[in-house]
C-alpha cells in the first residue's frame, strides 16, 4: 500500500462526507434531494463512505466497493464492502451506515438522477409555455 493510494482513498473518503453534507442540509435545490436520494441507497457495484460518524483518525476500510447488504436495505445487518486500499478482500460493518459516492465505475447509475431532473425541467417548460400561449 503506497502513502499515495492512502491519500487517495482518505480524499474519497472526505469527499463522500462533504457531499452526503452538502446534500442532506438546509434546503438543497431538486438537484441536491436527488443526490440525497441516490448516496442513500447504495447498491452492489457502488462506491461507498461509512458516514456512521466522523472519525478522529481515517479508516481506510471505510471506503470501498460494496459487495452486498446482508438484511433489509434500509436497516442493514451488515454491509459488506470491498476496501478500496485491500482488493480481492471483503470488509463486513454492522451498525454502520454507507453513502454512494459517483465514480467512473458506476456512473451509469447515477445517470437517472439526472434523467429524473431534465424530465422535470421539461415538465415545466411545457406548463410555462402552455400559460404563455
Amino acid at each position: 500500500m503506497t502513502d499515495e493510494r492512502t491519500r487517495l482513498a482518505e480524499y474519497v473518503y472526505n469527499l463522500g462526507h462533504a457531499l452526503h453534507s452538502m446534500a442532506c442540509h438546509g434546503n438543497p435545490p431538486r438537484s441536491g434531494e436527488l443526490a440525497y436520494k441516490r448516496m442513500s441507497h447504495p447498491r452492489p457495484g457502488d462506491l461507498v463512505v461509512e458516514i456512521s460518524g466522523w472519525r478522529k483518525t481515517f479508516d481506510p476500510d471505510a471506503v470501498g466497493r460494496l459487495i452486498r447488504i446482508d438484511g433489509d436495505p434500509k436497516l442493514a445487518d451488515r454491509w459488506v464492502i470491498e476496501p478500496l486500499l485491500r482488493p480481492g478482500e471483503e470488509q463486513g460493518w454492522g451498525n454502520a451506515q454507507f453513502v454512494a459516492v459517483p465514480d467512473i465505475d458506476s456512473l451509469d447509475r447515477w445517470s437517472g438522477l439526472y434523467d429524473e431532473l431534465e424530465a422535470e425541467r421539461s415538465a415545466r417548460r411545457a406548463a410555462e409555455e402552455g400559460t404563455q400561449a
